[in-house]
């Protein structure tokens, strides 16, 4: 990256929010704003909010009317609590459902990492566990597990039992380790603030119980998509023994679709050891994460089975993105300043990209009518050559993606497209932050191939060495 250039004006402004952001946000769902949105990660590619709600949408409803008798969505992924606003708004008011998710719309999520993991990672020792899971996950699945739960009434409470969210009342050291895992971003040091955990229930979905005796089936569907960290599996694992126990009927009549990273292993990715024991059970039938699966299952399969009587889980345990889009179409006339695009993005979100120096932040044009290429500036900033529209339909717009330096980027932030000799049309703008994960920052250098590789052999052995527990016996440092 190059040096962070510092504007007093945003650092002012930053000052301003930061006293908005840190506010408990606990008690409800916060509203996520008109043309911003979240999406959650895959192992091929990932899925943005209004087309998941989409896929649920046919899922549940059967000639606008639902197909289902309620139903629960669960996000433990950064920018969470953005999925939740566009199923509401696809399920129109017909389906009684309730939400939760581990973070706000513009908020990142903590999750645990193994001792081994840590090896590599570096992090507080209050973030590390033997059996690692998101802290949200960790309080949700014990409240998940008393018989005469409501859904909603164990989602809610998490937002107090969840050991970094805003509404508990944490220990010590786990404030002092938020405290101190800052990162100076150009407005100034920022530092990992306390989960808002969101819940919300729409339609009735409030009675929606976990041991429901009228009940016909629950299908339940569950999304690992980036499954770089063992507490993906533990993750998973847990919802599955809540869901599968806490029913009181035939066993059978719980149906599980699990999505989970390649099909294959427990860890994929840099720290995934060459192991045997980081097989996924073969009882899982666990298929790769890939979204044409999901869609498959989702629009085609799943319809054809549930029916009004049935329940419906969704639980989602992943790495997160945000995004700002704008379809309102630019005419960019000859002569003139070109198109002159602001984007602005939330302070929390901004150092969440930060924080996680793996993310990859992207810029997406689509445009009608540009006869010769034309210079793209961020900021002042040349980022690229917007080149020419060589669709041959006039009405189909071509598409161009660049990755954006975060150096370049501010809080408020202006595109310019150069003007060319004939008019042109930007008909959309697309800016995501890119995927971020649910680590709190610290990250030391990449290791060198001798780290990566006792690293390696430490997740192996300890894979090899752990049983499947229920969360809410463990014992030990347990996460929240």
């Amino acid at each position: 990256m190059r040096p962070i250039r510092i504007d007093a004006r945003q650092a002012l402004a930053a000052v301003v929010t930061t006293v908005i952001i840190q506010m408990p946000a606990f008690a409800g769902l916060d509203a996520q704003p008109e043309g911003k949105g979240s999406s959650i990660s895959g192992f091929d590619s990932g899925m943005r909010d209004k087309t998941l709600a989409s896929w649920l949408r046919t899922a549940l409803l059967e000639n606008g009317q639902k197909n289902v008798r309620e139903a629960a969505f669960l996000f433990n992924s950064c920018f969470g609590g953005g999925m939740l606003d566009d199923i509401d708004a696809a399920l129109g008011g017909q389906v009684p459902w309730v939400g939760g998710a581990a973070s706000r719309h513009n908020q990142y999520a903590i999750g645990q990492n193994s001792p081994a993991e840590n090896v590599v990672l570096k992090r507080p020792e209050v973030f590390v566990d033997a059996q690692p899971m998101g802290f949200w996950t960790r309080a949700l699945v014990p409240l998940m597990e008393e018989r005469d739960a409501t859904v909603f009434g164990a989602v809610s409470g998490a937002a107090t039992a969840d050991r970094v969210a805003s509404g508990a009342k944490r220990e010590a050291d786990i404030d002092k380790a938020l405290a101190a895992a800052k990162v100076d971003v150009p407005f100034g040091p920022a530092q990992v603030l306390p989960e808002d955990v969101q819940f919300v229930a729409k339609n009735g979905g409030d009675a929606m119980k976990m041991d429901c005796k009228d009940c016909g089936k629950r299908y339940v569907v569950i999304w690992a998509g980036n499954t770089d960290r063992l507490r993906a599996y533990d993750d998973v694992a847990g919802m599955l023994d809540v869901l599968r126990t806490n029913w009181p009927g035939d066993p059978a009549n719980v149906v599980f679709k699990i999505f989970y990273g390649d099909g294959v292993q427990k860890v994929t990715g840099k720290l995934a050891p060459p192991n045997a024991e980081n097989r996924l059970p073969a009882e899982w039938g666990a298929v790769p994460a890939k979204r044409s699966l999901l869609q498959k299952y989702l629009e085609q399969e799943l319809p054809a089975m549930i029916g009004p009587e049935d329940q419906f889980f969704l639980y989602v345990t992943d790495h997160g993105s945000w995004y700002v889009r704008d379809d309102q179409p630019k005419q960019v006339d000859p002569g003139g300043a070109g198109a002159l695009l602001p984007i602005s993005i939330d302070p929390e979100t901004y150092a969440a990209a930060w924080f996680d120096p793996g993310n990859q932040a992207t810029l997406t044009l689509d445009y009608l009518g540009l006869a010769q290429a034309t210079s793209v500036y961020l900021n002042d900033h040349l980022i690229g050559t917007l080149p020419p529209d060589t669709n041959a339909s006039p009405t189909q717009p071509a598409t161009w993606t660049v990755t954006v330096d975060e150096s370049d980027l501010l809080l408020e932030n202006l595109l310019r497209i150069e003007a060319v000799s004939d008019p042109f049309t930007v008909t959309a703008t697309d800016f995501e932050i890119g995927q971020i994960g649910r680590d709190p920052p610290g990250v030391v250098d990449e290791p060198a191939g001798a780290t990566l590789v006792m690293a390696a052999a430490a997740i192996a052995a300890g894979i090899a060495q752990r049983r499947r527990v229920l969360p809410s016996s463990r014992t030990g440092s347990r996460g929240a």
